[in-house]
């Protein structure tokens, strides 16, 4: 974060009823404050003429002593709503597809990928990423598809990567296309294997990834620790009831000695196709109370990291492909003409019947490819506003104002 003179927050917004606003961040969980809009209008109307927040707190008093201005600027600064610094705009993880092509038929799978999808990113382009990720001093990328290890000229990527790249490499792969021949290749050239299971044994995994793939994977395992190659992660998608079994799952890659990741199912590609009923059970037995519901409707992807997908379209994150357009395209990355392009907006704004919903900015998910799921279908959004909006509006509205 760099300083700046105190201002509002680019993530900072606003729900109005009548002579009263609510006002917090939609990046952040940390709460939300209702005032009047005379106060609000008052702060925003002198912002802009002073630098700090001592400035501001002085001015509000003098025109008006109302005793409320310390903690009011304080509290405001607390749920960075209003802030004196400055978001730092650089890119610390990119996380790129170099093919669209799968050797498996996942039924959670977020997007449609099979053996026949036709997009491989260009090797030289690919190049030319990790080129620009050095030269910017990149932390961390990762490799993801599609299934990488289905091109074969997979390793001349990553030995190339490997000599002109000085952050972390991490590939993520189901592991089933690994030869005995390439374990040293990914010894030499790999610092982080991340391995999607999704599963706790060889019956739960055969229903989501098909016959054969656990023993695989766990053969994989294996080999690669007779190498001394221990930076192993093993994923599980919560979906087709597996949401039931994390301790399994945990116990597995506690056994295994290998760093577990556990990941919300998104609601795309065969996904959506297949799960349309669970997301809709989802939403009937989820329960709101005033200790679970904040403002926070974006993540903040697309600041510090973005995704690259297999035809160089880039997105704040790999969720988010499904989208009809991209944030930006490779080539404006590789040109440096990246700034502020990736912003995300909350979906609600966008929704005919939510735009002007006084709670709308509570009913989302924090995660927006979830979002898109849920408002892109009229059912699931009527659904959803049937159960939550008399409850978000009895515990939002009605507190005492500022």
């Amino acid at each position: 974060m760099v300083s700046k003179k105190i201002h509002k927050n680019y993530m900072a917004r606003e729900l109005y009823r009548k002579e009263e606003v609510i006002c917090g961040n939609i990046s952040e969980y940390r709460g939300w404050i209702k005032l009047s809009k005379f106060c609000l209008e008052l702060i925003l109307s002198e912002i802009d003429n002073v630098n700090t927040r001592t400035e501001l707190i002085f001015v509000l008093e003098k025109k008006f002593k109302l005793g409320i201005w310390n903690k009011l600027i304080d509290d405001l600064i607390y749920i960075n709503y209003l802030s004196d610094t400055e978001v730092d705009f650089k890119i610390e993880k990119i996380t790129f597809d170099i093919t669209s092509k799968c050797n498996l038929n996942c039924k959670h799978c977020s997007g449609m990928f099979t053996k026949k999808s036709l997009g491989n990113l260009n090797k030289l382009l690919i190049f030319e990423i990790f080129k620009w990720a050095e030269y910017n001093n990149v932390k961390y990328v990762c490799i993801s598809g599609g299934e990488p290890f289905i091109r074969k000229d997979i390793f001349e990527i990553l030995n190339y990567a490997k000599n002109i790249y000085t952050g972390e490499i991490e590939v993520i792969t189901n592991a089933t296309l690994i030869n005995s021949c390439d374990f040293d290749n990914i010894v030499n050239n790999i610092d982080i294997l991340n391995i999607s299971l999704d599963g706790y044994d060889v019956f739960s995994v055969n229903k989501i990834r098909g016959l054969g793939v656990y023993e695989k994977v766990l053969d994989v395992i294996n080999k690669l620790k007779q190498k001394n190659f221990l930076k192993l992660k093993l994923s599980m998608v919560k979906a087709y009831g597996n949401e039931n079994h994390i301790s399994d799952f945990l116990k597995l890659c506690s056994f295994l000695q290998v760093e577990p990741v556990i990941r919300d199912l998104i609601y795309a590609g065969r996904a959506n196709r297949n799960n349309l009923s669970e997301l809709e059970t989802l939403i009937h037995n989820s329960v709101l109370d005033e200790s679970n519901i904040n403002m926070r409707c974006v993540c903040k992807s697309g600041i510090n990291s973005l995704y690259i997908s297999h035809d160089g379209k880039i997105y704040p994150c790999s969720t988010m492909y499904n989208l009809k357009n991209s944030f930006m395209q490779l080539s404006e990355l590789l040109s440096d003409n990246c700034k502020s392009r990736l912003f995300l907006e909350p979906i609600v704004d966008h929704i005919e019947s939510c735009k002007y919903c006084d709670v709308r900015y509570f009913c989302c998910n924090t995660c927006p490819s979830v979002n898109l799921s849920l408002y892109k279908n009229e059912k699931i959004v009527k659904m959803i506003c049937d159960k939550n909006k008399k409850t978000l509006e009895n515990i939002i509205w009605n507190k005492p104002s500022i």
